[in-house]
């Protein structure tokens, strides 16, 4: 899938229902999860984020706190900070180790 293809679902879904829908777009359930939420809140985006080869997937990962990712908890989230992992880039660069 692609911006286009999410587009062309959100202008249909709008049309159909009149509901206003945001897809994100992802190679994963979390980045997908995290381009949906992009999508939601950036102006930009007009409701649709791909972030499957985005040229900006690591600056967008960047700029989020890993407590807002998706299926990480208070517990997890202490333990990744105590090891110096902060935000979601971090979390995908660390050593699985």
């Amino acid at each position: 899938m692609t911006c286009s293809s999410g587009y062309s679902i959100r202008q249909t879904v709008q049309r159909w229902t009149g509901i206003p829908i945001s897809i994100g777009i992802g190679e994963t359930k979390t980045l997908a999860k995290l381009a949906n939420r992009l999508a939601k809140r950036a102006v930009g985006a007009q409701g649709v984020v791909d972030l499957t080869v985005s040229q900006h997937q690591d600056a967008v990962l960047a700029t989020i706190p890993v407590n807002d990712i998706w299926g990480i908890g208070p517990s997890y989230t202490r333990l990744l900070k105590s090891n110096s992992i902060h935000t979601a880039l971090e979390l995908r660069d660390a050593n699985d180790k």
